[in-house]
C-alpha cells in the first residue's frame, strides 16, 4: 500500500511539474540559466593588467626602469601619465584608473646613495580584488630594485659584488599555494555560487508548489483521503524534486564547472553522494519552510530575504574564523552551512569521503528533524480541519 501511494504521487507531481510552466521553469531553466549567467562574471578568473596612472617627478633612467618593471608585472599596465595627484583622483573617480604612483625628485640620487628612497603608490580600495593585486606587484618590484641598490651602495664602499648580493638575500622566503595555486578568484567562487543558485531554485520550486496545492485545497485533501499514507503523499511529493536537483548538481560539476577550467579533483562517489545528501537535506528544509505560509506571494517574499543570509554566513565569502559569536550560532541552522565550504574543496582538492563524514552526518540529521517537523505539522492541520 505504501508503495503503490508513494509512486502514485511521484507520478502525479511528475505530471504536474511537466505541464505547469512556472514549476518547469523553477526546475529546469532557472538553475541553469542561472548557473551560466551569473558564473561567467568570473569568467576571466583573475585580474590582470588593472590600468594605474603615473606621476614621475624624478625623469631619471632609475624611475623610468621602476615604472617598466611595474608596466611588466602581470597584475598592472600603465595607461596614463599626469602631472599632478589632483589629475590622476579624477580619473580614480571617473573609473579610467584603478590607482596611480608617485616617484619624487631626488629618488634617483638617495637610492644610488643607498638612502632611504620613496615612491608612494594610491590605489582604490573600494575593491580589494584591485587593490590587493597592484600593491603586491608594486612591493614585489620595490622590494626587488631595493635590493639590487643596497648590493651597489655596498660595493661602493669596498664590499665585494658576491657577499652584497648574499647580504640582499640573507632572509628568504618559500611560499606553497594550497589547492588554488593560480589564486583565480573563480576557482575559489564559482562551485559555492552555482550550488547557492540551486539551493534557492530548489526551495522556491518547493515552496512554490506545497503552497500552491495548499491554498487550492488539493494538498489536504490528498492527506486526508488516507490519513495513514500521509508519509507517502510527503516523500512521492519530495522525490522527483531530489531527483531532479541532483542530475543538475552531477551536471554542474561535470559540464559547466570544466567550461570554467574546472574539474572535479574528488572521485564522482564522493561528488554524488555529497550532492545527493545536499540537495535532500535543501529539499526537507525546503518543505519545513513551506508549512508557514498559505500563499505563495508570502512565501517568494520570505525566500528572497533567506537566501542572501545563507551565503553569507556558508562562509563562502566571509571565513568563518571573522564572525562574530551570534552569527557562528545562527548559521548553523542553515543546511548550505555544513556544504557550500564543501563543495569548494571538493572540486579543487583530491579529499578523501572521511572528511566530508561530520558534514554528512548533520545535514541528515538536519533533513530528518526538517522533514518529521513537516509531518507532524501537515498532521496537525488535517486533525484541525476534520
Amino acid at each position: 500500500m505504501f508503495s503503490q501511494v508513494f509512486l502514485s504521487i511521484v507520478q502525479r507531481e511528475v505530471k504536474r511539474i511537466f505541464s505547469n510552466k512556472d514549476l518547469r521553469l523553477m526546475c529546469f531553466f532557472a538553475p541553469i540559466l542561472y548557473g551560466i549567467i551569473l558564473t561567467s562574471t568570473y569568467y576571466y578568473g583573475r585580474l590582470t593588467k588593472i590600468p594605474i596612472g603615473v606621476i614621475d617627478l624624478d625623469h631619471t633612467q632609475d624611475s623610468r626602469t621602476l615604472l617598466r618593471n611595474l608596466d611588466a608585472t602581470e597584475n598592472i599596465k600603465i595607461t596614463n601619465h599626469y602631472q599632478t595627484s589632483q589629475e590622476a583622483n579624477t580619473d580614480i573617480l571617473n573609473g579610467e584608473i584603478e590607482g596611480f604612483v608617485v616617484i619624487p625628485r631626488n629618488f634617483s640620487n638617495r637610492l644610488k646613495a643607498g638612502m632611504d628612497s620613496t615612491a608612494f603608490v594610491s590605489v582604490s580600495s573600494s575593491n580589494f580584488m584591485i587593490s590587493t593585486p597592484v600593491i603586491t606587484s608594486f612591493s614585489d618590484v620595490v622590494s626587488s630594485m631595493s635590493g639590487k641598490n643596497i648590493e651597489f651602495a655596498l660595493n661602493k664602499k669596498g664590499v665585494s659584488w658576491k657577499k652584497a648580493e648574499s647580504t640582499k638575500d640573507i632572509i628568504t622566503l618559500k611560499t606553497d599555494v594550497a589547492f588554488n595555486p593560480a589564486l583565480n578568484y573563480s576557482n575559489f567562487m564559482i562551485p559555492s555560487l552555482l550550488y547557492a543558485i540551486l539551493q534557492q531554485v530548489l526551495m522556491v520550486a518547493l515552496a512554490f508548489t506545497f503552497v500552491e496545492e495548499r491554498q487550492e485545497g488539493q494538498l489536504l485533501n490528498l492527506f486526508t483521503k488516507d490519513k495513514s499514507q500521509m508519509l507517502a503523499v510527503l516523500l512521492g511529493k519530495s522525490f522527483p524534486y531530489i531527483l531532479i536537483n541532483f542530475f543538475i548538481c552531477i551536471m554542474f560539476c561535470y559540464t559547466l564547472l570544466p567550461y570554467f577550467g574546472l574539474f572535479p579533483q574528488s572521485s564522482f562517489l564522493v561528488v554524488a553522494l555529497t550532492s545527493l545528501i545536499f540537495v535532500t537535506a535543501i529539499t526537507s528544509w525546503g518543505l519545513f519552510i513551506s508549512t508557514f505560509f498559505k500563499t505563495t506571494t508570502a512565501t517568494m517574499i520570505a525566500l528572497m530575504f533567506y537566501s542572501m543570509p545563507t551565503f553569507l554566513f556558508s562562509g563562502v565569502s566571509w571565513p568563518t574564523t571573522a564572525m562574530n559569536l551570534p552569527i557562528k550560532i545562527v548559521r548553523f541552522i542553515f543546511p548550505s552551512t555544513y556544504f557550500l565550504t564543501d563543495i569548494r574543496t571538493l572540486v579543487l582538492a583530491k579529499t578523501p569521503i572521511n572528511y566530508f563524514l561530520p558534514s554528512y552526518t548533520i545535514m541528515i540529521f538536519f533533513a530528518l528533524a526538517s522533514f518529521i517537523a513537516t509531518f507532524v505539522i501537515f498532521k496537525r492541520m488535517t486533525t484541525n480541519q476534520n
